[in-house]
């Protein structure tokens, strides 16, 4: 398993470098740059020209990155041109908040997707089954960002009995679950198209579960319905889910981003878009970065769990 680990991230590593390379040719064909245009109102064209060169950003594109990515190599993401401080401990501060919006939204899709899918399979063609079906469409259909915004006007606006946005207390104050009303809405905005994407799939798997001999033979037996459905068809039809989950656990970091603005987050997304309207290029990589580097655990992780869940399933 090691050697196989070891492998893998060896293969990930052209994927990385490709993706760096093309969103830094993005991101410096975009009209505009770090330096404010007020700057030289202030200090003149010769500031201006001074802080370009002392950017690096007179230097050609291929020595501008591989100088990026050779700081990189040693531990260094380089500093914002906006706050001045170092891109890893920018990105390391915002962390929290996107990694408790993920987990929550990926708990949260999981738990109601299997619920939702096993009873569509169970009642299969039945009224329960074909409203599931309605609101799955409607639920791929509506975009987190318009989503976000009917909640804030429901239940922020008119009832009034969750906060708009932001983050919660500070880390200390109001107990540990104060932020929690802080997480309710961003988590539903950001789980509801995976919950729609995933109910779908969990339902056409335990569909052709059900109709397997082995839970024929369980039924046969006289096992209770919730033990043929819960423990034989639920179970075996699970693996494919656990390949899927690894596959879209980086969507909930980047369909964070939209969300993290909606709500006034302090994440990453919201970090990455701040950077991006900012031209502030070194965030900007870094946040992509780090983006890349969960599209390679997610998978990883998918083929790991998969080995381990099923004995069938052998990493040669």
């Amino acid at each position: 398993m090691t050697r196989y680990i070891t492998w893998r991230l060896l293969q990930s590593v052209p994927l990385v470098f490709g993706i760096t390379v093309i969103v830094f040719l993005l991101v410096n064909a975009i009209p505009g740059s770090p330096i404010r245009n007020d700057s030289a109102s202030r200090g003149g064209a010769v500031d201006v020209e001074r802080t370009r060169e002392l950017l690096g950003l007179d230097d050609p594109l291929f020595t501008r990155y591989f100088t990026w990515i050779g700081n990189v190599l040693t531990g260094d993401l380089g500093n914002s041109y906006v706050t001045h401080r170092p891109v890893l401990e920018e990105i390391t501060t915002r962390l929290p908040s996107t990694l408790s919006l993920a987990a929550a939204s990926l708990l949260l899709a999981l738990v109601l997707s299997v619920v939702l899918g096993v009873i569509a399979a169970v009642r299969a063609n039945s009224i329960v089954d074909h409203s599931v079906g309605v609101v799955s469409v409607i639920g791929i259909s509506m975009p987190s960002f318009w989503l976000g915004l009917i909640l804030i006007m429901i239940f922020s606006v008119e009832l009034n009995v969750l906060p708009v946005g932001g983050d919660g207390p500070v880390t200390g104050e109001g107990g540990p679950f104060a932020s929690l009303p802080y997480l309710i809405l961003p988590t539903i905005a950001a789980a509801l198209s995976q919950v729609a994407a995933w109910t779908r799939f969990v339902r056409g798997q335990m569909l052709e579960a059900l109709s397997c001999d082995y839970v024929r033979t369980a039924r046969a037996k006289g096992l209770p319905e919730w033990v043929v459905v819960g423990k034989h068809a639920l179970r075996n039809s699970m693996l494919p889910m656990v390949t899927l989950v690894g596959l879209s656990l980086p969507n909930f970091f980047s369909g964070a981003l939209l969300v993290e603005v909606i709500f006034a987050r302090a994440g990453i997304g919201r970090l990455a878009y701040d950077s991006a309207v900012a031209r502030d290029y070194p965030v900007v990589m870094g946040t992509v970065l780090f983006a890349s580097v969960m599209v390679v655990i997610g998978n990883l992780l998918a083929d790991v769990v998969s080995s381990v869940v099923d004995p069938r399933v052998r990493v040669s």
